[in-house]
């Protein structure tokens, strides 16, 4: 049985590159401002590397009193350092490495064929810089799309971009993206964007492809729509146009006929004019995540029942209200109250809302727990188990879940129960750890501190969380979002098709989504499509800490 000293063997090497000891190969890196010398030795580089090896038998190096010379301008000297220790010593520290140069290594790495290292570098860029990856999202596309060998690079790119295509499309480099990769997402069925926001995308991004089609449209020729024609050519079999409304192909396909062929302008004319029109060249299967089922004409919608308890009625949308107070026990003071974590601090300001959606007050066999209900004033007998909402504000979210669409509640609401299934400081900040904990409970309320913020964000799912429904959108008209801030924000479903996504990668209400790993620099995305309201500026936050809990009701 044979004894490994490999620790021994690298820390031997690493001192032979540090103290240049018989070295026989210059390697200049870097541009000439910042040039540096690597005294190296051509024995270890032959035998590490297939490219080192090739330049000395092909000649590729110029040879001066005995010394091979060879110039590599293109890589910077952190990164050639990082490299040339690897070669000699077999370890690699990427601690404190920044993204970009983590990017080029893996280049590098492609360069010098060291195979071993694509899959370490690809899954540690992923796993320690998503930031920068999304910041960097068409830069991410340009460099793993040109090496066949990224392969996880690639699929993780094009994972976001199937679940969260506004990444890429409200880049401001998007019209830089290459062709084959964007073209690959127009061929994805499970990409999650409206047919008439693809056609808008890749028109956009045509027209970029050539300064002849800067001016306005209005002023086209032939020959402008005929350039377009070509560059987009490749994109239109996999556009769904009989899924686009009459609407949007009046004014957003009919300005640009030009590009389409003669027999799919007629078609698509008469399917949109003449009632009961067979379409001849509908030959595309719905998206998977379609995202325009419910305005479709030839898609049968869907809906799913959430997993909901019996729920009275909500009041008429006319119904009285006193603005700017709080009815029974729940009033301004204890909201405010000094004992109450993470209070509201100023909850006479609420917005004003509209009526609620058509609220469905309809139960499920899989949400199986026997309720009693007690009324507000039992509230301080049940505290809730959160250190991020107080009674009241728990309350507040239970009259909500009834289809309270206000600030102010009374004694005619039910409070619920809220039973904790996970927190973020004691069971961790992954989506792994979610959905382990968080599947198949039914209703749940999810509640978010936002890191570096006072505000409290959260959302109401009636539907069961699910992994093994990961890349399927949820139908409902019950979900909501929040925000308890100065400014109290409730926003209810707009777009029911869209109400809740299911991702294998965490929690999605669509306009409220926790990624991966929610408490990262990017784990939590903000934007404004399937709710009435905004609940935050749009963009990315972190979580300090998020808390989800089942629905339940506590006997008095």
């Amino acid at each position: 049985m044979s004894t490994q000293f490999l620790p021994y063997l690298s820390r031997d090497l690493t001192k032979l590159l540090e103290n240049k000891k018989n070295y026989d190969f210059i390697i200049n890196v870097d541009e000439e401002n910042n040039k540096k010398e690597f005294c190296v030795h051509s024995i270890i580089l032959e035998a590490r590397s297939s490219y080192f090896r090739n330049s000395l038998l092909n000649g590729f190096t110029k040879k001066e009193n005995n010394i091979y010379i060879l110039d590599l301008p293109d890589i910077s000297v952190n990164v050639f350092n990082i490299v040339i220790r690897y070669i000699y010593g077999g370890t690699i520290d990427l601690d404190r490495k920044e993204a970009l140069d983590i990017l080029n290594l893996l280049v590098v790495c492609e360069n010098f064929k060291l195979k071993e290292l694509y899959d370490y570098i690809q899954d540690y860029l992923i796993k320690h810089h998503q930031d920068w990856i999304f910041q960097n999202f068409v830069l991410t596309q340009q460099v793993s799309f040109t090496y066949s060998e990224f392969t996880k690079l690639q699929d993780y790119w094009t994972a976001i971009v199937v679940e969260q295509p506004e990444i890429l499309f409200n880049a401001t480099d998007f019209t830089s993206v290459d062709k084959d990769a964007l073209l690959s997402l127009y061929k994805n069925g499970d990409i999650c964007v409206k047919e008439n926001e693809l056609w808008d995308h890749i028109i956009c991004w045509g027209k970029a492809q050539n300064t002849k089609l800067l001016g306005e449209i209005s002023d086209w020729t032939t020959n402008e729509f005929n350039i377009l024609k070509r560059i987009i050519e490749d994109f239109i079999p996999h556009i769904r146009f009989y899924e686009i409304s009459s609407e949007d192909f009046c004014y957003k396909i009919m300005p640009y006929c030009g590009v389409l062929s003669n027999e799919l302008y007629q078609d698509l004319s008469k399917y949109h004019l003449v009632p009961n029109w067979q379409p001849i060249f509908n030959n595309l299967t719905p998206r998977k995540k379609d995202l325009s089922a419910s305005n479709s004409p030839i898609i049968t919608n869907v809906v799913k029942k959430p997993n909901i308890i019996n729920l009275p009625n909500p009041p008429p949308p006319n119904s009285p209200k006193s603005p700017n107070t709080f009815n029974s026990s729940i009033t301004s003071n204890t909201l405010n109250s000094p004992n109450s974590p993470n209070t509201l601090n100023s909850p006479s300001s609420p917005n004003s809302y509209s009526s609620p959606n058509s609220y469905s007050s309809q139960s499920s066999n899989k949400f199986s727990n026997s309720f009693n209900v007690y009324s507000v004033n039992h509230l301080s007998n049940s505290p809730i188990e959160s250190k991020l909402i107080n009674n009241e504000q728990a309350a507040l979210i239970s009259s909500w879940i009834q289809g309270n669409n206000d600030t102010e509640i009374s004694n005619k609401w039910k409070v619920y129960g809220f039973k904790l299934l996970i927190r973020g400081s004691r069971d961790g900040f992954t989506s792994a750890s979610f959905h382990k904990m968080c599947d198949n409970k039914g209703p749940t309320i999810t509640i978010i501190k936002l890191k570096g913020e006072s505000t409290i964000i959260g959302g109401y799912n009636p539907i069961n969380w699910d992994i093994n429904e990961h890349g399927n959108y949820e139908n409902t008209s019950d979900s909501f979002i929040f925000s308890l801030d100065k400014e109290i924000i409730l926003s209810r479903v707009s777009k029911y098709d869209t109400a809740i996504f299911q991702s294998s990668r965490g929690i999605s209400f669509r306009d409220l989504q926790l990624i991966d790993y929610f408490s990262a620099e990017k784990g939590i995305y903000f934007t404004h499509n399937s709710y009435s309201k905004k609940i935050h500026d749009i963009g990315y936050s972190s979580a300090e800490e998020y808390e989800i809990f089942s629905i339940i009701l506590y006997s008095p």
